[in-house]
């Protein structure tokens, strides 16, 4: 058996959402170490294992120090 398989496994999608009045650091945080473990993938030659992206009812999303974010995934006040 290979340490490493042949058909490499899809990247797991990771959601951050983020709401009005959010917190940078709540989004920058886990965005970061979900950007850091891909790139220790990517160091030994392995498929990214995240895809992240951030999410929101409404863009651009204003956060509590004034900073504006927009988000290319939202979601529906139905669900």
């Amino acid at each position: 058996m290979t340490i490493y398989p042949q058909n490499a496994p899809k990247p797991r999608i990771v959601e951050i959402v983020i709401f009005p009045d959010v917190q940078l650091l709540d989004v920058a945080g886990p965005l970061q170490v979900f950007a850091a473990a891909n790139d220790v993938a990517d160091g030994e030659g392995q498929t990214q294992p995240y895809r992240v992206r951030t999410t929101a009812q409404t863009s651009p999303i204003v956060s509590s120090s004034g900073l504006a974010s927009t988000c290319r995934l939202h979601w529906s006040k139905n669900i």
